[in-house]
């Protein structure tokens, strides 16, 4: 029988067997190279030698039948995406010699129901465990300094949390979705990302150290059982005034619990992104006289909230119909229903989260005077059937109608120029489609996984697509002119061109 490992100077660069279920690495091998075993889906079982320093890039990605691997330890370097996708693969000890875990090193390992990280791994990386969705029990030992970006987002089962005093940094997003009930921000943490523990839907209370001197946007985010945050009194960046958590260099409202009451003593200007985001129980919004700017999405999926009005003393903003308008850019900021767009033409631009998706809205008619939509302006609508945009809109945002199901129908106005990547992803109802002749640019998969049929361009000359890992100075001409062939090359479902209409 011929050898199936194929070993060149200590690394074992493949392994050929496609039956054998249970494989012991030979003595010697001090590197599982990378793809070693990619989507081997029969193997089972691996037992790694003594002497072992590295596994490589993907070197156990997608082996969906791994359900037991035994680390040496004498192992030091897990690389990126290593057992990234192992849906099998259960417990597994990582070794006090390890110091490097790579970035997507055992995302979506959904069998896994406990880690514990060794002390001399100082930065978990980014998305390491990553929707390991049945981990319950997390050991996070003392050394780790700095939790990279969703290292642990979407981990549903991650109840209870301790932090090592030696972490200063948790990045974007790192506990995102986790179950977590309780959060203590130790004195020694510095920096907090945004999103860091968004969507932590038990989340109740939040203490945050004395040291904490970043806190990103929605850090705290869509936590819907938030009541309590606590600030260290000696902390000189961050103080909770009414229930409200205020960054005091900027005046800014990052986040608001329920039963909040805004000071009116000039200590807030603005609303931060998801600063009230998710909350149930919010019906009724002032903004107040001191605020002059208020990001996107500080109201998103409100669902109840059904009142928006705005204090007479404040300049920068106005409201109509409950909806909350800056008055300069004449951009809309949030409203409680699309159907109360003002119709006057004080609305120039729909900001990203204004609106909360909800089962109501079946149809959708974009007043006239609107000249820009933003991203995910309009997503996740699931009832919404038929839009009609103005001859006044130009650009339509990215992801603004992605996921809206039921979308039959939409009408272009004559003025559109530009329609952004995944601007109408997932629309599964949508067959037919006409593009006027303003338009000069669709992105990147804005049509993916729509079932189009039928796609006319009223200007179907001078079109040219370009793949994105092309150079820029590279494309070839698209043939438009058949609305069939034209359907099937915009909505192609893995398409990654962008298509753009060049001057005569």
């Amino acid at each position: 029988m011929n050898n199936p490992f194929d070993i060149k100077n200590g690394v074992l660069e493949y392994f050929s067997d496609k039956e054998q279920q249970c494989v012991t690495v030979p003595d010697g091998v001090k590197q599982i190279g990378e793809c070693a075993f990619v989507a081997n889906e029969t193997v089972t079982e691996v037992v790694l030698p003594q002497g072992l320093t590295q596994i490589g890039k993907s070197a156990f990605a997608s082996c969906k039948n791994l359900r037991k691997v035994t680390l040496p330890d004498t192992l030091a370097w897990i690389d990126e995406e290593a057992f990234c996708n192992c849906t099998s693969l259960g417990d597994i000890g990582l070794p006090p010699s390890l110091t490097h875990i790579g970035e997507s090193a055992f995302a979506y390992c959904e069998s896994l129901t406990k880690i514990a990280i060794p002390a001399n791994v100082k930065t978990i990386c980014e998305s390491a465990f990553e929707s390991c969705s049945r981990i319950s029990e997390l050991t996070l030992n003392e050394g780790i300094e700095k939790i990279e970006h969703h290292a642990f987002s979407d981990c549903v089962k991650i109840a209870s949390l301790k932090i090592p005093s030696t972490v200063t940094h948790i990045e974007r997003g790192a506990f995102c979705a986790c179950n977590i009930k309780e959060l203590t921000l130790h004195d020694g943490i510095e920096f907090v990302g945004a999103d860091a523990f968004g969507n932590c839907e038990q989340l109740r209370s939040v203490y945050i150290g004395k040291s904490v001197s970043h806190i990103g946007a929605a850090a705290f985010g869509y936590c819907s059982a938030l009541t309590k945050i606590e600030v260290a009194k000696d902390n000189k960046d961050y103080a909770v005034k009414g229930n409200c958590l205020i960054e005091l260099k900027n005046k800014k409202l990052l986040q608001a619990v329920p039963d909040f009451e805004i000071p009116d003593d000039g200590s807030v200007a603005v609303l931060a992104d998801g600063s009230f985001g998710g909350m149930k129980s919010l019906k009724s919004f002032e903004v107040p006289a001191s605020v002059e700017k208020i990001e996107g999405y500080a109201f998103s999926d409100c669902e109840n909230l059904r009142r928006f009005t705005v204090h007479r003393r404040n300049r920068h903003y106005t409201e109509q119909n409950n909806c909350i308008i800056e008055i300069e850019s004449g951009t809309l900021i949030a409203g409680c229903s699309p159907n109360d767009i003002p119709t006057d033409g004080s609305v120039k631009i729909i900001a990203s989260g204004a609106f909360t998706a909800n089962d109501d809205l079946t149809s959708l008619s974009v007043p006239k005077g609107v000249t820009e939509l933003k991203e995910f302006a309009f997503s996740m609508f699931p009832s919404l059937r038929t839009v009609k945009l103005p001859d006044s809109l130009i650009s339509i945002g990215n992801s603004a109608f992605m996921d809206c199901e039921k979308l039959q129908s939409v009408t272009l106005g004559n003025g559109i120029e530009k329609i952004e990547e995944w601007a109408f992803a997932g629309c599964q109802s949508l067959t037919e489609i006409e593009f006027p002749e303003s338009l000069l640019f669709i992105g990147e998969n804005a049509f993916h996984r729509v079932p189009l049929t039928l796609a006319k361009f009223r200007a179907p000359k001078y079109w040219f697509s370009q793949d994105s890992y092309r150079p820029a100075d590279s494309s070839k001409p698209a043939k438009l002119k058949n609305p069939k062939k034209a359907a099937a090359l915009i909505s192609e479902i893995n398409s990654t061109c962008t298509f753009r209409r060049r001057p005569k």
